[in-house]
């Protein structure tokens, strides 16, 4: 019930939102939160995971590559 009643006028709104204020918005967000959470660690592992997800793009690789990267620590610690 609730999309049928406010889902035309979401639309509306998030339509005239820019993308790039909305991205940039989030990631400021989370970099907020990363600090609140973790302190300064966690804002620098935030900092280095972003870094390290626009590898593939410079280097016109898919992301899904960097999954490997996720794998091998996974399955130490298990």
């Amino acid at each position: 019930m609730l999309v049928v009643t406010v889902g035309d006028r979401y639309l509306r709104v998030v339509g005239r939102v820019d993308g790039a204020a909305l991205a940039a918005g989030v990631l400021a967000g989370l970099a907020v939160l990363a600090g609140l959470f973790a302190g300064v660690t966690g804002v620098v592992v935030y900092v280095v995971a972003g870094a390290v997800g626009l590898v593939p793009v410079r280097l016109g690789a898919r992301r899904v590559h960097l999954m490997g990267a996720l794998l091998g620590p996974l399955a130490v610690g298990v």
